[in-house]
């Protein structure tokens, strides 16, 4: 009778232990439009930017794991100035996400794996990947515009691979209504 209940209990802990290791962090921003979840808590940061129609104000969730798979998880968050950026506009769009690729790659000095059009509960998107360093590396990069609110989902990791944590981090993230 005692082996059966050290059983359970074993059996018990195991699996709250494994349930445990497998929780990830919610970052869920009502005002900003959004829910993601990362590994584990990722450092907020919040900057103005200057650009080519003034000064914006970016907020950026990022974590860092220098042990890999996945070295980097990020997502940027930018609310443009009303007028100059709208997702109805279908022609500005698709410059814009043009634009938004092609700057990506000369920064990482890298080539264009893909290069894809997206949706996401009926916004539209890119995704994208870039390997560099040799090829031995790649940034994976989910983007969204809405109404003139910019998402970009981001991460870096050993090119090649096949890892859960980097599907499920970008498979995580999904636009919540805001009233404006």
């Amino acid at each position: 009778m005692n082996f059966r209940i050290a059983l359970i209990l074993s059996l018990s802990l195991f699996s709250i232990k494994a349930s445990s290791q497998d929780l990830w962090y919610s970052t869920h921003k009502d005002s900003l439009g959004f829910r993601i979840f990362f590994p584990e808590k990722p450092t907020e940061a919040e900057q103005m930017i200057e650009s080519g129609i003034g000064s914006v104000n970016q907020q950026t969730y990022y974590l860092n794991n220098d042990n890999g798979p996945v070295y980097f998880y990020q997502l940027n968050y930018i609310e443009y100035p009303e007028g100059t950026i709208h997702s109805d506009s279908i022609d500005l769009m698709d410059d814009f996400f043009l634009e938004t690729v092609h700057g990506a790659v000369e920064t990482f000095k890298g080539a264009l794996a893909y290069d894809t059009e997206i949706e996401l509960n009926g916004v539209k998107g890119r995704m994208y990947r870039i390997d560099y360093m040799n090829n031995t590396l790649s940034l994976k990069t989910k983007v969204y515009v809405i109404r003139n609110r910019y998402y970009s989902i981001q991460a870096i990791y050993k090119k090649g691979q096949k890892i859960n944590a980097l599907d499920r981090f970008f498979d995580s993230f999904d636009l919540i209504p805001v009233r404006l």
